[in-house]
C-alpha cells in the first residue's frame, strides 16, 4: 500500500463514483495530491435525491449537499475544481486540457493517475432542436434539478410528459405522482422495464396506472409542437396528442464516454469503457467506474452497463483501493433494481427469464403469493415472490418481489445475498430467519419459495405456468378452493372440488386426462397434487401461483 507517494491523482466527475474514489485514496495515501474536476456547480450531491427535489418532496438544496464540499476540502484535503470541463486527455504526456466555464479561460493540468467517473448522458441527437426549448429538460445533475424545480415553481406546472422508460424515469415518475402532478410516461418499448419479466411488468404497469400515471407504451414520439415563445405545448406520438406544461426526457440513456473514447480508451458493445477486474482501462494510468463502464454480468457473463447510485459508490471505493495497491475482491455486476410507488414496492435481483433462456440455462421458476406476517396478526399484506433457479447446480439465478408490505425490500436483499453467495435452493430452504409474528411467518416467504423450487427440481411437484396454459379436451382443470373463493372468481369450464372433499370425490376426476390443479396462490394445489399422485393419477400438474397468477397474466383484478 502506497503511503508516501505524493503523486498527482485527478478524478474527472464529482458524483458518487468520483467522490468515493477520492475519499478512499485519501484514507490510504495521505501524501497524494488529489483533485476532483466537475463541470457543474456542485460536487458530491446524491443523484438519488434529484427526483424527490424536483417533485417538491425535498425542498432544500442544502439538504442534498449538506456539508459535503467543506468535508472534502477540510477533512480529506481534496482540491475541488467546479464549473470546469475537461476537453481533452493527452495520454502520452499525462496532461488534461480544461475549460473554466466561470472565467471562460483554458488551462492545463498534469496527472500521474487519472480516474474517469463521467457517469451517463441522454442522447438527444435524433431531434437536436427540442433540447433548446424552454420547457424541455433532462435530469442528471443537481443543477438540472434546480432548473427543473425553478420552472415548476414559476410556471404553475401540472401536466408533465416523461419520455423514455428506464430505472431513472420510473423513479422520477413515482416521485412526481406522490406530489400530485399529472404524469404521462411515453416509451417506444412495449414494456415499462425490460429488466422485469412480463408478469412483474404487468404488476408494475397496473400499480402505476392505479396511482394515476398515464402510460403509453409501444408508442413513439413523432413531433413536439411549440408556441411562439419556444415552449412545447403538444407532444404527438403515434396518433396521440398530449397537451403538456413540461417535458422530461430520459430516452436513449448511455454511458458518457466521449471524452475517454476520444483519447483512445476502449469501449465495448454497450458504449461503456472497457475495464479489467481492477477497473483499469487499456491505459495503465487511467481507471474508470460507475455508469461510464461496462462489466460482465455476475451470472451470464454478458457485458452490461448499470445506472446505479449505490454500485457507482462501490466502484469508486474499489478504484481508490486499487490505485493505492490494496487488494480488493472482484466487483460483481448483479442486476438489482427496487421501486417504491406510494405503498407498493417491486424489485428484481439477478437475471430474468429471458436472460436465463438466452444464456442456455436449464432453469425452473418457483412462485409464491403469501402474507408478510402471521394471519392471527391483523392487517397482513400479500407478497408475490418469484425465483429463477438453475436446475443442474440448484443455484439461485434471479428473483423478483412485489407487494404493499414494508418487508418487500428485505426479501429482495435476502435474494440478492443468496445470488452473491452462490447459494442453492437447499441452503435457502434451511435458513432460519429472524422471527416475530408481527413481522414475519414461521417459514419466511423466501423459505417457502425455495421449498417450492426444491420440490420442482426433485420431481415431487410438476409445475405449469398460467402464461403457458392452453386448454384442450385432453385437460381437466381442477379448482380445489373453498366455496367462497370459487364464487368470487373462477376459470370457466373448470371442475370444482374443494380440497377437504378431494379424497372422497376422486371418482369424479378423469384418470385419462392431464389434471391441472389450481388454488388461490399455489400452496393448497400442491397438497392436492400430492393427494392425486398418491391415489394413482399419473399426469397431475400444479398451476404455479394459482388463480392469483392467472389473474396477473390475464390482467384481471
Amino acid at each position: 500500500m502506497s503511503q508516501d507517494n505524493n503523486e498527482s491523482i485527478i478524478i474527472i466527475g464529482g458524483s458518487n463514483a468520483g467522490v468515493s474514489a477520492a475519499t478512499r485514496i485519501r484514507r490510504l495515501n495521505e501524501k497524494a495530491n488529489i483533485t476532483i474536476i466537475e463541470q457543474s456547480s456542485f460536487i458530491g450531491s446524491n443523484q438519488a435525491a434529484l427526483p424527490y427535489f424536483i417533485s417538491g418532496a425535498v425542498t432544500s438544496v442544502e439538504t442534498i449537499i449538506a456539508d459535503i464540499e467543506p468535508t472534502l476540502q477540510n477533512v480529506y484535503d481534496i482540491d475541488l475544481l467546479k464549473n470546469c470541463q475537461v476537453t481533452r486527455i493527452d495520454r502520452k504526456n499525462h496532461k488534461l486540457y480544461i475549460y473554466n466555464h466561470v472565467n471562460m479561460q483554458d488551462f492545463e493540468m498534469e496527472y500521474d493517475k487519472l480516474v474517469v467517473a463521467t457517469g451517463f448522458e441522454y442522447d438527444v441527437t435524433e431531434d437536436s432542436t427540442i433540447s433548446s426549448m424552454n420547457n424541455f429538460f433532462t435530469l442528471k445533475s443537481l443543477e438540472d434539478a434546480i432548473k427543473i424545480r425553478h420552472f415548476i415553481d414559476t410556471s404553475a406546472v401540472r401536466d408533465i410528459a416523461i419520455i423514455g422508460s428506464n430505472c431513472i424515469s420510473v423513479k422520477t415518475a413515482a416521485a412526481l405522482i406522490e406530489q400530485g402532478f399529472n404524469v404521462t410516461l411515453i416509451d417506444k418499448k412495449p414494456v415499462l422495464l425490460e429488466e422485469f419479466d412480463d408478469d412483474f411488468n404487468s404488476i408494475l404497469k397496473k400499480e402505476m396506472t392505479k396511482a394515476d400515471c398515464t402510460l403509453y407504451l409501444n408508442t413513439d414520439v413523432r413531433k413536439y409542437t411549440k408556441n411562439a415563445d419556444n415552449y412545447i405545448t403538444l407532444v404527438q406520438a403515434d396518433g396521440l396528442e398530449l397537451k403538456v406544461d413540461m417535458v422530461l426526457y430520459f430516452d436513449n440513456i448511455r454511458p458518457n464516454t466521449r471524452l475517454a473514447q476520444s483519447c483512445g480508451c476502449n469501449v465495448g458493445s454497450n458504449n461503456g469503457l472497457c475495464v479489467n477486474a481492477d477497473f483499469r482501462t487499456n491505459d495503465d494510468s487511467i481507471w474508470a467506474g460507475g455508469s461510464a463502464v461496462e462489466l460482465p454480468d455476475f451470472i451470464t457473463k454478458d457485458m452490461t452497463t448499470k445506472f446505479s447510485v449505490s454500485q457507482s459508490s462501490f466502484h469508486g471505493r474499489q478504484i481508490g483501493s486499487n490505485i493505492c495497491g490494496t487488494n480488493t475482491t472482484e466487483s460483481h455486476n448483479v442486476m438489482n433494481y427496487f421501486f417504491k410507488l406510494k405503498s407498493f414496492a417491486v424489485g428484481i435481483a439477478g437475471i430474468n427469464e429471458s436472460q436465463a433462456k438466452k444464456s442456455g440455462y436449464d432453469y425452473i421458476i418457483a412462485e409464491v403469493f403469501t402474507g408478510d406476517h402471521e394471519r392471527f396478526i391483523p392487517n397482513a399484506h400479500q407478497i408475490h415472490l418469484k425465483l429463477i433457479v438453475d436446475r443442474k447446480s440448484r443455484r439461485i439465478l434471479g428473483g423478483q418481489v412485489s407487494g404493499s408490505s414494508d418487508s418487500v425490500e428485505r426479501k429482495m436483499d435476502i435474494i440478492l445475498s443468496a445470488i452473491y453467495g452462490g447459494m442453492t435452493v437447499d441452503m435457502l430452504t434451511n435458513m432460519n430467519f429472524s422471527y416475530n409474528p408481527q413481522m414475519n411467518l414461521v417459514a419466511d416467504p423466501v423459505n417457502t419459495v425455495a421449498m417450492i423450487a426444491q420440490n420442482i427440481i426433485d420431481g415431487i411437484s410438476n409445475p405449469v405456468y398460467s402464461k403457458n396454459l392452453t386448454l384442450s379436451d385432453n385437460i381437466c382443470l381442477l379448482d380445489i378452493r373453498t366455496k367462497n373463493e370459487h364464487d368470487r372468481s373462477r376459470v370457466i369450464n373448470s371442475l370444482w372440488i374443494p380440497l377437504d372433499e378431494l379424497r372422497d370425490r376422486l371418482k369424479e376426476i378423469p384418470k385419462d386426462k392431464k389434471i391441472y390443479v389450481y388454488g388461490h396462490v399455489g400452496i393448497r394445489s400442491y397438497i392436492a397434487e400430492r393427494i392425486l399422485k398418491g391415489s394413482g393419477f399419473k399426469h397431475v400438474y400444479n398451476i404455479v401461483g394459482g388463480i392469483s397468477s392467472i389473474k396477473i397474466n390475464e390482467n384481471i383484478d
